[in-house]
């Protein structure tokens, strides 16, 4: 069956019913800030096309021969084994000193500046999390629409009914509860609840866990449940993605959902594995994902480690005290709350909480900049450990997140019509100032003094906004005059470089825009049972193709092409043979400026290697035909 069952329904009533659908705003909003985060790129693998497969193998036939068979056929891309998974987690050793590992990253040090946001989700894909425990349960990330609506409903329609916590993955329902103790373990480091007088302090005190299981009690799985869980993550608004598992087995399934979520702006932090091997471990070898060994409190790797150049980074993993989940038994108890647990399952959550302190501190970071600012400000231990050379070191990440130098950014690169414009400014000098002046420009030469307010989340953080408007206003008014195509520029004077006397301006850019895309020329090209559309605009664009088999309407299927291009190739799959399609394009660029290009209600459709110019198309059948060899 599918990976993820009617993967494009799912999708399409996504996205209508978040276009229509205001109590969910803020969700969007913040979906719209973790793109800014997002790299060139967003395609989303179509999972409905990704099946698992249960084969029930004759005596004289080899799972190899099988195997061999599926990669020969022309209809298949790639075939491959479902890798099992597994915990990283091993038994423990004597016990340390309570969270020694929090002072050895300097974890105290950097909430003096920042403990955290809410607002910042991070999505623990384990064993499943104690969503009752009491240091975890005010930081859990909860699905309102679904807390909030009728039971049996999937009230949201992403495809999970009555999914409040997260997802079982493993068990095909909505129970993401912990029967093994490894994920919430997990979890209590990253986010266990602050300053609360209970039990202990997470990395990031205040960020949310969401709590997606695909290994059951006895800690193993399989990436077959692990992949539609990234995804779930991915498109319901998880900042980090923390894996503590995994496989000496590549996966290319597994691959591509770890590649996505990076595009999507999503870092994703996984183990490094305990089996004492240079050889690597997936996902975290994969390029995306920021690698984690453990090191013990003398900074020497831990002895069961994996390591070598694959492997980014080294946080503290042995006897790491965190949480314990009701009526499990994983690692060494040291109170009914609370208990010890040594591997790489436990540095890489510390990775995680890190992620999540410093998005909450600046969240326009990308997930490269995440990973550079970690990997590069660790503390220095043992070559040959990892690539970096370094065991994490929270205050110094920090520190590279507001750095002293001063950063400026606007909240998007391109603001369409209207638009209130946010801009952010992080500077380490500016702590406790309480306010900051910008000056906001643009190009067609109006100047506004823009007032910045320090964040409560994070001293040395500056926020504000400004609306915008197109002409008629006049400098000095607080609303910021730029025609479309005009540069928006903000600026300010950081005095507090010591380098540059008198200080120095930092700057950011933006550019408004108005106006919708236009196409400039589709081309049709038909491939056996699929149809490769290929369309140009004059700009950078998203495109989505929504087509069906009724002439005018419904187009009730979907394929997409979400990375920004002037040149767009969307396939239709899997069309039925000497059936009519006919289609529209919804084209949207930077901005959200959007074109419905739909040949004035009728749609469009055309033979296999038709050519428009100029976007006038005639409303001629689609015919997709098959030769008797090709239908199976």
């Amino acid at each position: 069956m599918p990976l993820l069952k009617e993967c494009e329904r799912h999708k399409t009533e996504v996205q209508t019913n978040r276009a229509q659908d205001q109590s969910r705003l803020a969700r969007m909003q913040k979906l719209l800030l973790r793109r800014q985060r997002a790299t060139a790129g967003t395609t989303a693998p179509d999972l409905g096309r990704a099946y698992r497969i249960r084969l029930d193998l004759g005596a004289d036939q080899s799972l190899e021969e099988a195997l061999a068979a599926y990669r020969s056929r022309p209809d298949v891309e790639y075939a491959e084994l479902n890798p099992v998974i597994s915990i990283c987690a091993l038994p423990d050793d004597p016990l340390y000193a309570e969270q020694w590992a929090l002072g050895k990253i300097q974890a105290p040090d950097a909430w003096d500046t920042c403990r955290g946001a809410g607002e910042i989700v991070v999505a623990v894909i384990d064993t499943g999390v104690d969503s009752n425990h009491r240091d975890l349960q005010g930081n859990m990330w909860i699905n309102e629409a679904e807390l909030n609506g009728v039971a049996d409903v999937d009230d949201d329609r992403n495809g999970y009914v009555d999914d409040v916590y997260g997802y079982n993955f493993a068990h095909g329902d909505n129970d993401p509860a912990d029967d093994h103790g490894h994920g919430t373990h997990c979890a209590g480091t990253i986010a266990a609840v602050g300053n609360n007088g209970l039990d202990i302090a997470g990395v990031c005190w205040t960020a949310r866990i969401m709590a997606l299981k695909v290994l059951g009690a006895t800690g193993d799985g399989n990436a077959a449940d692990a992949v539609p869980a990234i995804y779930y993550a991915v498109a319901n608004g998880a900042d980090v993605i923390s894996g503590s598992w995994g496989s000496e087995e590549d996966s290319s399934v597994l691959g591509e959902a770890i590649a996505h979520a990076h595009r999507e702006g999503v870092m994703v932090v996984a183990a490094a594995g305990n089996k004492g091997s240079t050889k690597p471990y997936y996902p975290a070898a994969y390029p995306e994902v920021i690698s984690v060994t453990a090191t013990e409190a003398n900074d020497r790797r831990w002895y069961l480690s994996n390591f070598g150049d694959w492997v980014d980074m080294a946080a503290p993993g042995r006897q790491v005290l965190s949480l314990r989940a009701t009526g499990t038994s994983s690692g060494v108890a040291r109170d009914e709350f609370t208990g010890r647990l040594s591997g790489t399952s436990m540095a890489a959550p510390q990775v995680s909480g890190a992620c999540a302190l410093l998005l909450s501190a600046n969240p326009l970071l990308t997930c490269d900049e995440l990973q550079e600012m970690l990997t590069t400000t660790g503390d220095p231990i043992e070559s040959g450990i990892c690539a970096s050379n370094g065991r994490l070191n929270v205050y110094k990440a920090l520190r590279a997140a507001i750095p002293a130098e001063g950063m400026i950014r606007f909240d998007r690169s391109h603001y369409p019509e209207h638009a209130d414009i946010e801009v952010l400014l992080a500077d380490w000098d500016l702590r406790g100032a309480g306010q900051q002046l910008v000056r906001l420009e643009s190009a067609d030469g109006d100047s506004e003094a823009m007032i910045l307010t320090e964040t409560e989340v994070s001293l040395g953080v500056f926020r504000g906004v400004m609306a915008s408007a197109p002409c008629g206003g006049k400098s000095g008014d607080g609303i910021l005059q730029a025609p479309s195509g005009a540069g928006i520029y903000a600026c300010y004077l950081d005095g507090g470089d010591s380098m540059v006397q008198g200080g120095q301006w930092r700057q950011a850019s933006a550019i408004a825009d108005y106006e919708p895309p236009v196409v400039r020329e589709v081309r049709i090209d038909r491939q056996r049972l699929a149809l490769a559309i290929e369309l140009t605009t004059n700009e950078p664009t998203r495109v989505e193709i929504c087509y069906g088999r009724t002439f005018g309407g419904p187009y009730d299927l979907v394929e997409r092409d979400s990375e920004l291009g002037e040149r767009h190739t969307v396939t239709l799959r899997g069309l039925e043979p000497r059936r009519q399609y006919w289609f529209v394009a919804n084209i949207s660029d930077a901005a959200g400026n959007k074109t419905l290009a739909d040949n004035g209600g009728q749609g469009y459709s055309s033979a296999g290697g038709a050519f428009v110019r100029g976007g006038d198309l005639d409303p001629e059948s689609l015919s997709v035909e098959s030769e008797e060899h090709d239908v199976r």
